[in-house]
């Protein structure tokens, strides 16, 4: 049994096309391990800190979306490593609200200079 967070939002991708999704495609839910020698290189899957790409492409394949798999961890991992390996343009100011098991565990995935940063919600936490 471990830890699960659920994600709700869409990071939007800027410069999506028919060539970007067939590129994505592969990574989407998939186990990194599986990906050596298709789309990922031996020292690329090693040097990740999470080992499935739980996200998938938005019902209107305009950009990024959980999944709903269980326990997923490193989402900003995850979305930064398919920005950098695919080229990928995400939206400025894109997020999506990340809540824990904990109801402190609440915070925000949140698109800041082309990159997927950990922000806090501004809520105040229950004394």
């Amino acid at each position: 049994m471990g830890y699960s967070t659920n994600f709700e939002g869409t990071i939007h991708i800027e410069n999506i096309s028919v060539v970007l999704i067939c590129d994505l495609n592969p990574f989407m839910g998939a186990d990194k391990r599986d990906l050596v020698g298709k789309v990922l290189t031996e020292e690329e899957a090693a040097g990740l800190d999470f080992y499935h790409f739980d996200v998938a492409l938005s019902e209107k394949m305009d950009g990024m979306v959980w999944n709903g798999m269980e326990k997923t961890y490193g989402m900003a991992d995850i979305l930064n490593f398919l920005r950098v390996k695919l080229g990928l343009t995400f939206r400025e100011g894109d997020r999506l609200l990340a809540q824990g098991e904990r109801i402190t565990d609440r915070y925000f995935l949140v698109v800041r200079n082309g990159v997927v940063v950990k922000e806090p919600t501004g809520e105040k936490k229950p004394s």
